[in-house]
């Protein structure tokens, strides 16, 4: 089993621990062993730049964080609880005016990835910074597809 790999200050440094079996793995991408995902899903929602998303849509956001059903369902539960989101008829209204700043909140990095999207390897990866932590990584259309850019 691979070693967990962390990233500081540009350098690549072992944790000496084995990697978690089910993360997508690549010795430059940080691992995500700290990170909420309920807490990722309800800033990722919070940070849509659509005015409503159908419940599919929002899935298909939400799929790249978890694709356990319940997860899901709890951080769409919690985004509606914090005031996050409204939902009505199949529809995800984002009732907060913010969104992802690719100059500020979007880091690219050079290696070996794996789109948490669609899947696909790529060389480059984008990553979202959130409060809640970092998401990703993402290839350049799937980025886009993912804050709500396309």
């Amino acid at each position: 089993m691979p070693t967990s790999w962390r990233r500081v200050a540009g350098s690549i440094y072992s944790l000496g621990v084995p990697a978690r079996a089910n993360a997508l793995w690549s010795p430059a991408r940080p691992t995500d062993v700290d990170e909420d995902p309920v807490e990722l899903g309800v800033s990722l929602l919070a940070n849509l730049e659509h005015e409503e998303l159908s419940l599919a849509d929002a899935m298909d956001r939400i799929e790249t964080i978890t694709t356990d059903p319940a997860l899901a369902r709890e951080i769409l539960d919690t985004a509606e609880l914090r005031g996050v989101i409204e939902r009505e008829d199949g529809l995800i209204r984002p009732k907060r005016g913010t969104y992802v700043r690719f100059e500020r909140d979007v880091v690219r990095r050079e290696g070996e990835f794996t789109c948490k999207r669609c899947g696909t390897a790529l060389r480059t990866g984008y990553f979202i910074r959130f409060e809640a932590g970092e998401h990703g990584p993402f290839g350049s259309s799937c980025i886009r597809t993912v804050t709500g850019r396309e």
